[in-house]
């Protein structure tokens, strides 16, 4: 499905349960660097964003309708998103500078 976890090692990703449900779901994990707090800071941004976007707007009755919902959040932000960090490009524009580049060897 090409869905990935980020998380910061916190007891509640790495518990036998998240681990279970992330291999049942066919999610990648994908934990961050130890002490690496600019990791944790960005994923908690980009959910309390999400929140207020969109979870608090609206009741999802199935988890399909949610799951259609975040497809179409996901695809607002990648291409209307501008961001600082990457020099007010929206993520789509970096996606595509970045493909572009040609490989470096090692």
């Amino acid at each position: 499905m090409g869905l990935t976890l980020r998380h910061d090692n916190g007891p509640q990703y790495i518990s036998g349960h998240c681990q279970n449900e992330v291999v049942f779901h066919r999610i990648e994990s994908s934990p961050s660097l130890a002490r690496s707090p600019q990791g944790n800071e960005s994923a908690e941004r980009f959910i309390r964003t999400h929140t207020e976007q969109l979870l608090r707007i609206r009741r999802f009755e199935t988890a399909e309708e949610l799951r259609c919902e975040l497809t179409a959040f996901k695809e607002r932000l990648n291409r209307h998103w501008l961001l600082q960090r990457h020099s007010h490009r929206i993520p789509a524009q970096v996606r595509t500078a970045h493909l572009a580049e040609p490989a470096i060897a090692a």
